[in-house]
C-alpha cells in the first residue's frame, strides 16, 4: 500500500490513538480529525484484533492490536513513515510512547494523557480495602518510570493544568492542556421558557463506586419537592444496582443511548448534574458531561473543580460542595427558583462553551502551541 503524499507547505502530524477502530471519541474527532486539518495534513492510528495486517482508509490508519506492545513502529512503515512527521503525538499509552522515543524521528514527540490510568488502580484498591499497600508500591513505580520517559519528550498535553501539577509536578518540558469540549454543530441549545411539571434533572455517564453517586442519590430520594430524576448509564455494577434498588417513583436508571437520541432527552430537561468527587483521581479532570449540559442550555448543577474556572462563569451554575447539606441546599435553591431564571442561567452557560470550549477554539489553541515548538 503506498504511503500517503502530503502538502509539503503543511506540517504533518501523526496521532496515535488507544482505541480500537470505530471508536467514537470527541476529543480525537473534533480536534485532530476535524479542526487541526484547517492547519495540519493529520493522519490518525486505532488498532483492531481482528485485523493481520496495516491499512490506511485515507487519512485513518488501523493496525493489528498486537502490534501495540512490539513493533508499532515497523506496523506503521508500509503505510505511514512515522520518521516522516513533523509532530507525533502518543495519546495515553506509555509502552506506545517507549517505542517512539527509541525509534528514529525527525519531529517533534508529545503525550497527551487524558485520565490518570496508573492511579485509577490506587483507587480502586482504596474503596475496596483490598491489596493497599502493594497498589501503591506499584503506582510509585509506574509514576518515576512514566515521568522519566515524560522528560524526554517535546511537549505533553494534559487533560486539565491541574491534571499536571497532580501527578506530574517534576516533568518540565512545555506544557498545553487539552480537555474536553463540543462541537459546537452538533449542541444547539434548546429555547426554555415558561413550562409547567416537575423539573427534570438527568446525570448522564458512568456510575461507579468512585464517583460515589450514591451520596447524590440519597440527597433527591430523601427531598420533597415535584422533580424528576433520570441517570443514563452504560455501566451494571453493585453501584447501578443499589440505585435501581431505591424505591422511589420520582427517580429513574436508564440505559444508554445513542448521542443522538440521548441529546434529544438531554434538550428536554432542565437541569443537568455534574457532580465528580473532588478527590486525586478525579480534581484534574474535564467532565463532558457538564460541557454537555451547559451546551444545551441546562442549568449545571456541580460541584466546583479546578477545570470550570477555564470556561464556566460562577454565575451561569449552582455550586455547592460535594457533600448532603450542601447538595440539599442547592436543590432546594433550584426547586425555588422560577423556570425563566433557570433557562436564563443555562443560556449563560451555553455562551461559556461556544466561546471558551468548542473543539474549533481547542484545535486553534493546540495549533499555535505546537507551531511555536
Amino acid at each position: 500500500m503506498p504511503i500517503r503524499r502530503f502538502d509539503a507547505a503543511r506540517p504533518r502530524l501523526l496521532l496515535l490513538t488507544d482505541l480500537p477502530a470505530g471508536a467514537a471519541e470527541s476529543a480525537v474527532d473534533g480536534v485532530f480529525r476535524q479542526h487541526l486539518r484547517s492547519r495540519f495534513d493529520v493522519d490518525v492510528v486505532f488498532h483492531d484484533r481482528d485485523v493481520r495486517e496495516v491499512r490506511r482508509v485515507g487519512d485513518t490508519v488501523v493496525v493489528p492490536k498486537r502490534a501495540l506492545r512490539g513493533g508499532i513502529l515497523e506496523a506503521l512503515g508500509a503505510v505511514a513513515d512515522p520518521a516522516g512527521y513533523d509532530f507525533l503525538v502518543v495519546r495515553n499509552k506509555y509502552y506506545l510512547l517507549r517505542q517512539c522515543l527509541r525509534g528514529p524521528r525527525r519531529g517533534r514527540l508529545g503525550f497527551w494523557e487524558t485520565f490518570p490510568h496508573s492511579y485509577r488502580r490506587v483507587a480502586d484498591a482504596e474503596q475496596e480495602g483490598r491489596a493497599r499497600l502493594r497498589k501503591r508500591l506499584e503506582y510509585a513505580w509506574r509514576q518515576w518510570s512514566e515521568d522519566r520517559l515524560l522528560r524526554r519528550v517535546d511537549f505533553f498535553l494534559p487533560i486539565t493544568a491541574r491534571h499536571a501539577l497532580e501527578f506530574h509536578p517534576d516533568v518540565a518540558v512545555p506544557v498545553s492542556p487539552l480537555p474536553m469540549g463540543i462541537d459546537e454543530d452538533l449542541f444547539i441549545p434548546a429555547t426554555r421558557r415558561g413550562g409547567s411539571g416537575p423539573l427534570r434533572f438527568v446525570y448522564t455517564g458512568t456510575v461507579d463506586r468512585l464517583r460515589c453517586v450514591d451520596i447524590l442519590n440519597a440527597v433527591f430520594h430523601e427531598a420533597p419537592g415535584e422533580f424528576r430524576l433520570d441517570y443514563y448509564t452504560f455501566r451494571d455494577n453493585p453501584t447501578v444496582d443499589a440505585l435501581r434498588a431505591v424505591n422511589n417513583p420520582l427517580i429513574r436508571v436508564l440505559p444508554a443511548l445513542p448521542r443522538p437520541a440521548l441529546l434529544e432527552v438531554l434538550r428536554s430537561a432542565d437541569i443537568g448534574l455534574g457532580y465528580v468527587p473532588p478527590v486525586r483521581t478525579f480534581i484534574g479532570s474535564s467532565p463532558t458531561k457538564t460541557l454537555e449540559y451547559a451546551a444545551l442550555g441546562l442549568t449545571v448543577m456541580a460541584n466546583p473543580l479546578p477545570d470550570y474556572e477555564d470556561w464556566l462563569d460562577p454565575t451561569a451554575a449552582v455550586f455547592t460542595a460535594f457533600e448532603p447539606a450542601a447538595i440539599r441546599s442547592g436543590l432546594d435553591l433550584i426547586l425555588a427558583t422560577s423556570r425563566d431564571v433557570l433557562a436564563a442561567r443555562g443560556a449563560a452557560a451555553a455562551r461559556c462553551v461556544r466561546e471558551k470550549r468548542t473543539y474549533r477554539i481547542l484545535a486553534e489553541r493546540l495549533a499555535g502551541f505546537l507551531l511555536t515548538l
